[in-house]
């Protein structure tokens, strides 16, 4: 089946156990229009040559590396978490946000992202980084900016990354 792989229809995060590299607990975030991207960078080639050849005798492939990046555009203190880490409090009923201070400590997610063709792209490991985007202008809301790192599973056999072509529908 042909799939054209045109924008997202969902977006989940979920809880990656690094004891046996399955992931459980898949909750949706909301991800702004037009703001994904999945890019894997040239991945690295070395030549190796026999001395006064201009040819390789040897040349070594290795992949590159991938990244996701997106916005968020909910930036309630549950979503802040989420995404970000810190930690949410409560007081008379408000919940408020709380940035952690000192050296940023690696969020480790996995993610899964479906296009609006059904094909479904699951990142089993990933390290999340995001930041604040607050315009104050108000012709614009307030973002997080989100980049999520492919990382090795650390397992063999459980893919980095899976793309799962859409499910075929059955004629009535």
């Amino acid at each position: 089946m042909e799939a054209y792989n045109v924008g997202i229809s969902s977006a989940e995060v979920g809880v990656f156990n690094p004891a046996d590299g399955t992931v459980t607990g898949w909750t949706q975030i909301a991800v702004y229009k037009n703001t994904l991207k999945h890019v894997e960078e040239p991945g690295a080639e070395t030549n190796h040559f026999e001395a006064g050849k201009s040819s390789p005798v040897k040349t070594h492939f290795e992949n590159g590396m991938e990244k996701i990046t997106f916005q968020i555009p909910k930036t309630d203190p549950d979503s802040l978490k989420q995404a970000l880490d810190g930690d949410v409090t409560t007081v008379s009923g408000v919940k408020s946000w709380h940035k952690k201070k000192g050296t940023k400590k690696p969020i480790i997610r996995a993610f899964r992202y479906t296009s609006l063709d059904g094909t479904l792209v699951t990142v089993t490991k990933g390290q999340w980084n995001g930041s604040r985007n607050t315009d104050g202008s108000e012709t614009a809301i307030w973002l997080m900016d989100i980049t999520v790192t492919v990382l090795d599973t650390g397992f063999p056999l459980i893919s980095d990354v899976i793309v799962k072509e859409p499910e075929e529908e059955e004629e009535v």
